[in-house]
């Protein structure tokens, strides 16, 4: 990472997650926060992702230029 750059972490999911899934996700989170990371998170569905992307141009900047740690296709 270059200095002074940031991390933006999206979780996208099918359908909301479950209560236990999203603890898990907040103590992930927590443990980056810890560790002194400029860090920006967001779970989003699909839907939710197109949504906020035609509202607000940084977001939809973000996700373009995201890269992909981990892919689990179930949208088809």
């Amino acid at each position: 990472m270059f200095p002074l750059s940031d991390l933006d972490i999206l979780v996208l999911t099918e359908k909301p997650l479950e209560e236990a899934i999203q603890q898990r996700l907040n103590e992930l989170f927590a443990l980056l926060w810890d560790s002194k990371l400029q860090l920006g998170t967001s779970v989003r569905t699909l839907e939710e992702c197109i949504q906020i992307g035609k509202a607000e141009i940084s977001v939809a900047t973000n996700m373009l230029e995201g890269r992909f740690l981990l892919v689990i296709n179930r949208f088809g």
